[in-house]
């Protein structure tokens, strides 16, 4: 898998590359009050069956601080949340 991050516009985009072979694009704006938060919500997708087809809704990234990262991915399927996950990252010094 994998997730391009660029710019649409005024907003920030990511296409996640999914290895169930679908392609959900999400999209974010700057949120002055919380701005080590980036919260993508779904706009759409390619390669997705249907609209109950399993795939990526929602990615929050989160800068903890200068040597941290969090990612929250949200898996939807058959019209609701299913499952969230967390990845903590460490800057490895």
């Amino acid at each position: 898998m994998i997730t391009i991050y660029h710019l649409d516009g005024d907003r920030l985009m990511v296409t996640h590359y999914c290895a169930v072979g679908n392609q959900p694009r999400m999209v974010t704006t700057p949120d002055p009050k919380n701005p080590n938060v980036f919260a993508f919500k779904y706009l759409d997708a390619t390669n997705l069956s249907s609209p109950d087809a399993g795939h990526m809704r929602n990615l929050v990234l989160t800068l903890v601080d200068k040597d941290h990262l969090t990612q929250q991915w949200t898996w939807h399927e058959k019209g609701k949340d299913e499952k969230v996950e967390v990845f903590k990252f460490e800057r490895k010094k």
